[in-house]
């Protein structure tokens, strides 16, 4: 009997998990909680301590699994606390810092719960303080579904609705160049794209979340976005908190191992991994 390899057996899962709970949109808008009065405090005062010349941009991770995520809050959130360590990263030293602190790592603990199939698998949460355009071109994420919210800052663009029949044939033209993997032809529609078209961009603590190439059904109308535009030397910045389900995203092929590792013998061989039946 055959047996997926583990990886292939966790990949099977999350096809499985996305056909129950169905497709979502392309592109769904979710609003963080509302802040009180004191937290609304709290955090324009971290936003203007965060714009000063002498805030260094950061890149911080966190890695929770399915059973971590499901504890009560405050216990997902002292695990984010542990692994994020944004107290440093954003210079936190008295209590009213502390407090704006708190409420990002809140911000970011409804950012997860807002995805649609981190609570079965888990997530890779990205906490990042940006001074330059992340991702400048039109792209789609080799994910399942991405949520990103900016808490301070632009927040990311994509094709305004309705979209033209023109650019419409522009997005058909993506994806078939895409599937063939001809760069080329691709690229110079998404510039075409992005001259011809209009840009929605979410709001501040506004989550987005965007369904992949990797959800299983649709994974050639994934939704085309991007970051907004920093120019170098404006002063502008952004802070960031980026979620996708898993521990880790697989960006090739799992490798079978070597025939000796598994027993090849001929026609007695069974295991799928290299010998598929037709072949015996």
């Amino acid at each position: 009997m055959y047996v997926p390899a583990p990886q292939h057996a966790h990949m099977l899962a999350r096809v499985a998990h996305c056909g129950k709970i169905g497709v979502p949109n392309p592109i769904e808008r979710v609003r963080l909680p509302a802040l009180s009065e004191k937290a609304v405090i709290a955090r324009e005062n971290l936003r203007r301590r965060l714009a000063e010349p002498d805030a260094d941009p950061f890149e911080s991770q966190a890695h929770l699994t399915a059973e971590a995520f499901a504890r009560e809050p405050k216990e997902v959130i002292a695990e984010l606390r542990q692994q994020l360590r944004l107290e440093e990263k954003l210079g936190c030293s008295t209590d009213e810092d502390r407090f704006a602190c708190d409420g990002v790592y809140e911000d970011a603990f409804c950012v997860a719960r807002s995805h649609s199939i981190t609570r079965a698998f888990g997530l890779t949460m990205t906490v990042s303080l940006l001074h330059h355009t992340a991702c400048p071109y039109l792209h789609q994420d080799n994910v399942e579904q991405r949520a990103i919210c900016t808490i301070f800052g632009r927040g990311t663009e994509w094709l305004r609705e309705p979209v033209s029949a023109a650019v419409q044939s522009l997005v058909s033209v993506v994806h078939d160049a895409q599937a063939v993997e001809d760069w080329k032809t691709a690229n110079a529609a998404k510039q075409e794209i992005g001259s011809r078209s209009g840009f929605s961009s979410a709001e501040e603590r506004e989550v987005v979340l965007i369904r992949g190439s990797k959800w299983p059904g649709v994974e050639r109308h994934a939704p085309l976005h991007r970051s907004p535009a920093i120019a170098e030397g404006s002063g502008d910045w952004r802070l960031v908190v980026k979620v996708d389900a898993g521990a880790t995203l697989l960006r090739r092929p799992v490798t079978p191992p070597p025939i000796e590792e598994h027993g090849h013998g001929g026609a007695s061989c069974k295991d799928e991994r290299c010998c598929p039946p037709h072949k015996h």
